[in-house]
């Protein structure tokens, strides 16, 4: 997770300028329809204190999903507007989903899935959304690059990963769909 905090933070660093900017079009509560399931995101700007290595501002956000009109996972909580990953793990905090923007229209996330519990529930990156529209969103969840961030170069450690910290999981939400802004 370390490596994942770094990589954004890292990646983040010249976007300081424009970040906030970026995340604007992002914000709101995002919905995906299709049959009788129901996916909703809802985004807010938040303010990512990382101690020694400065703030960054990017997103926060849950999501919810209901099948046949039951609610099967409500994440969506009063979320902070600063969150310390130092001190906290993002779900103790109500945040489910946590980005920053890479560029005017990307914004590269984690998902902290509660029922997959990817690396041990310490969240997946490696994800992105692209803003096709001011109100349209394509939602993309990758699996493996969240596991090669997490995992990249830990081989060398004592520690290396098991074959199930590698074991692919799958999502418990939508891995890739078109999103339609609705607030």
């Amino acid at each position: 997770m370390k490596r994942l905090f770094l990589l954004l933070a890292l990646l983040s660093l010249n976007l300081a300028l424009f970040s906030q900017t970026y995340a604007d079009a992002f914000v709101g509560t995002w919905v995906y329809q299709s049959n009788d399931t129901v996916f909703t995101i809802k985004l807010q700007k938040g303010t990512i204190d990382f101690n020694a290595s400065g703030i960054e501002e990017g997103i926060f956000g849950g999501y919810s999903l209901s099948i046949g009109g039951v609610v099967k996972d409500n994440y969506i909580l009063k979320i902070p507007s600063v969150w310390k990953p130092v001190q906290k793990d993002a779900p103790t905090c109500n945040i489910y989903i946590w980005g920053v923007p890479i560029e005017p229209n990307i914004m590269g996330f984690a998902l902290y899935d509660m029922r997959k519990k990817h690396i041990n529930g310490k969240g997946i990156g490696g994800n992105r959304m692209d803003l096709l529209s001011p109100d349209k969103l394509h939602w993309k969840l990758d699996e493996q690059k969240g596991l090669w961030i997490e995992y990249e170069g830990v081989y060398f450690d004592d520690e290396g990963p098991t074959e199930e910290d590698l074991k692919l999981r799958g999502f418990s939400v939508p891995s890739d769909v078109i999103m339609t802004k609705v607030e």
